[in-house]
C-alpha cells in the first residue's frame, strides 16, 4: 500500500506539473500522510523532493527533476527547518531522478552528510559547491562523472569513501582540505586527466585505502619516484617502489602513516631482496602494508607504537606487518 501510494502522489505531482497546476500549499511542501510519520515530499526550486527528519532536520532521499533542468538548488530550508543530509541514491543516475540531465548543483551549507552514490554515473554534471559544513562523503559520490573538471573539498570535509571520483575521466584538479582525515579506497583511481592532486593542507590525514591514485595521470607521471606520499609534509606514503636490489630502505622522519599496501604494489618485483626498513616516525599503519617484503625487518618506534596503539603494541602491531617482521626498537 505505501508504494502504491507513493507511485500516486508521484504521478500527481508529475500531472500537476505539466499542466501548470497548483496543487501545493502556499509553503510549497506537501506531507504524504499515507506513508510514515517521517517521510515528506514537495515540489520546491522546481524540482519534486522526497525527504524526511534527520536529527534537527531534513535530510534529502530523492530528487526527482521531472522538468530536466540543468541547474538545481538542493533548498536549504524546508518548513523553517535546516536541510542537514542528503542520503543514498539521492541523485543517482536513474529514470526516477532524471538527475542526468542536471549540469550545475548548488548545495547549501547546512548539509553536513552526503550518501553513497550521490550522483553516480551521471556525466553532465559539470560543477558543484560543496556545503561548508560538510563533514562526510559516501563511497561513489561522483564515480563516473565525466563533467566534472575539478573539486574542491572544502576544510570540514573529514571523511571520503571508496571509489568517491574514480573513472570521473575529464576531472584535471582536485583540492583536498585541511581536516580530512580518512579517504576510502580507490577514491580517485583511473582518473586519465589527474594533472593537479593538492594536499598540501591535509595535515590531519592518517588513514588512507589501497589504490587511492591507481592509474591515475598525476600518480603515473610519478612512476620513477621510489616514494609517492600525500598530505602535509608527504606524511602518508602511498607507494613505495624502486628497481634496485639495495636490502634497506630508510623512511624519512615527515612520513607518519602508512596507507594500505604501501609495500605492496603488483608491478614491483624486487620486494624479496628488502631485508630492512627503517620507520622512525611512522605513528599509523594500514592493511597489507607489507605484502612485497615477506623477508624485511620493519624497525619502529616503541614509544609511538604505545602512543598510538596502547600497552599491547607488541602484540597488536605485528599482525599488522605481517608476512614482514615487527622489531620495536626505534627510539
Amino acid at each position: 500500500m505505501k508504494t502504491i501510494n507513493r507511485k500516486i502522489v508521484a504521478a500527481i505531482c508529475s500531472a500537476a506539473m505539466m499542466t501548470g497546476a497548483a496543487f501545493a500549499p502556499s509553503l510549497g511542501i506537501i506531507k504524504d500522510t499515507a506513508l510514515t510519520a517521517s517521510a515528506y515530499s514537495g515540489y520546491i526550486n522546481g524540482c519534486h523532493w522526497e525527504y524526511e527528519m534527520d536529527i534537527t532536520g531534513y535530510a534529502i532521499t530523492k530528487c526527482r527533476n521531472y522538468q530536466h533542468l540543468q541547474t538545481v538548488n538542493i533548498p536549504s530550508t524546508i518548513n523553517g527547518k535546516p536541510v542537514i543530509a542528503i542520503y543514498d541514491n539521492a541523485f543517482i543516475n536513474n529514470s526516477e531522478s532524471c538527475a542526468q540531465y542536471i549540469k550545475n548543483l548548488t548545495m547549501p551549507n547546512t548539509i553536513y552528510k552526503i550518501g553513497s552514490n550521490f550522483f553516480k554515473n551521471c556525466d553532465n554534471l559539470q560543477s558543484i559547491n560543496l556545503s561548508t559544513s560538510l563533514i562526510t562523503i559516501g563511497d561513489y559520490a561522483f564515480y563516473d562523472c565525466d563533467g566534472l573538471h575539478s573539486i574542491n573539498f572544502p576544510d570540514s570535509v573529514k571523511q571520503i569513501g571508496s571509489y568517491v571520483c574514480n573513472w570521473a575521466w575529464n576531472m584535471y584538479d582536485v583540492t583536498l582540505g585541511s581536516g580530512i582525515e580518512v579517504i576510502g579506497a580507490n577514491s580517485f583511481a583511473r582518473m586519465r586527466d589527474l594533472n593537479n592532486f593538492n594536499s598540501n593542507r591535509s595535515e590531519m590525514l592518517w588513514s588512507v585505502g589501497t589504490g587511492v591514485l591507481t592509474n591515475s595521470k598525476w600518480a603515473n607521471n610519478r612512476s620513477e619516484d621510489e616514494m609517492l606520499c600525500i598530505g602535509k609534509n608527504n606524511r602518508v606514503l602511498l607507494r613505495y617502489q624502486r628497481c634496485n636490489t639495495n636490502p634497506t630502505v630508510q623512511l624519512g622522519s615527515n612520513v607518519r602513516i602508512l596507507a594500505d599496501g604501501a609495500f605492496n604494489t603488483a608491478n614491483w618485483n624486487h620486494g624479496h631482496w628488502v631485508r630492512d626498513i627503517y620507520c622512525p616516525r611512522i605513528e599509523h599503519i594500514g592493511n597489507s602494508v607489507f605484502g612485497m617484503v615477506p623477508n624485511a625487518r620493519v624497525h619502529l618506534s616503541g614509544s609511538l607504537m604505545y602512543v598510538h596503539y596502547g600497552t599491547n603494541y607488541n602484540t597488536s602491531v605485528p599482525p599488522l606487518v605481517a608476512p614482514a617482521t615487527a622489531y620495536f626498537d626505534l627510539p
